[in-house]
């Protein structure tokens, strides 16, 4: 064989062993960089939120709290959204601002949505370092029976945070309605039910050195079952664990039991007592 001839096939065997270009279709779009320098769309990001909601759409257009927040379309309406998540109803309003109902477009999730009321965050920052603390705090502690937290944010100046939404009713509205129909409360079994599950909610908030600091029967949810047929007394999950101290505050768990352990029991005696009888407001 000449050497011409050889140095042919050395070129040869080394080209076969040269991996051909990577194909951007195989490789996620990478093309030989780090990232691509336009994302990929998702699959499932595009989704008719109507097809997700369980309740029905209402007009938020007049709410105060949500006039600086940014708009979307969602069919053809156009809906107040945070962090790109649809406003679509009101579900209560209190102190510190308002709860609104959500659909998550990326997570595919009814969502509720807590909005800090605007003067709060003006008037004091201390409040929004409140606000986010005590939404991480609520976040780290896993329990179903407490409402589960999934972000804390702000948009064009409005915090929010993000929980789990729960389709049913709270123990307090749940008793108002029994109310209205005439009975004197609630039966003891059921009662028992509700706070055993709200309790089984406070022990996993408190070994993690969280203490709630407003319970009562509005802020014990009680969810109906998958298919929407029965309320699930002993699923009931407590809510608002947004207001919630960790030990690390200026009145740690310690101290705070130390201090109010015993009026704190029977407290809780009471309302136990005063819900089966439907005394409870």
């Amino acid at each position: 064989m000449t050497e011409s001839g050889s140095e042919k096939n050395d070129e040869a065997a080394n080209a076969s062993a040269t991996p051909p270009p990577a194909d951007p279709a195989h490789t996620g779009g990478l093309s030989g960089e780090l990232f691509p320098k336009t994302p990929a769309t998702l699959p499932g990001t595009v989704v008719d939120i109507s097809t997700l909601a369980s309740r029905p759409m209402e007009d938020l257009s007049t709410e105060q709290l949500l006039r600086a927040a940014p708009r979307m379309n969602v069919g053809e309406c156009v809906v107040p959204a945070l962090g790109g998540i649809p406003l679509l109803g009101k579900l209560g309003q209190g102190g510190m601002g308002a709860v609104y109902y959500g659909v998550h477009p990326r997570l595919h999730l009814e969502v509720a949505v807590k909005v800090l009321a605007p003067q709060l965050s003006f008037q004091s920052p201390q409040a929004v370092e409140r606000f986010f603390r005590e939404a991480r705090t609520a976040a780290r502690v896993k329990s179903p029976h407490l409402v589960a937290v999934l972000d804390v944010n702000e948009d064009q100046g409005l915090y929010f945070l993000v929980m789990e939404f729960i389709r049913g009713i709270s123990a307090g509205g749940y008793l108002k309605q029994m109310k209205a129909q005439g009975s004197p409360g609630m039966p003891e079994a059921m009662a028992l039910d509700i706070c055993s599950a709200a309790v089984k909610g406070l022990a996993a908030a408190h070994e993690e050195g969280i203490i709630h600091r407003d319970i009562k029967p509005d802020n014990i949810l009680i969810p109906l079952s998958k298919d929407g047929s029965a309320l699930r007394f002993n699923e009931s999950k407590l809510a608002d664990l947004g207001l919630a101290r960790g030990e690390q505050a200026d009145q740690g768990l310690t101290n705070w039991w130390n201090r109010h352990g015993s009026a704190w029991r029977t407290g809780l005696t009471m309302r136990w007592n005063r819900l089966s009888r439907g005394q409870v407001r």
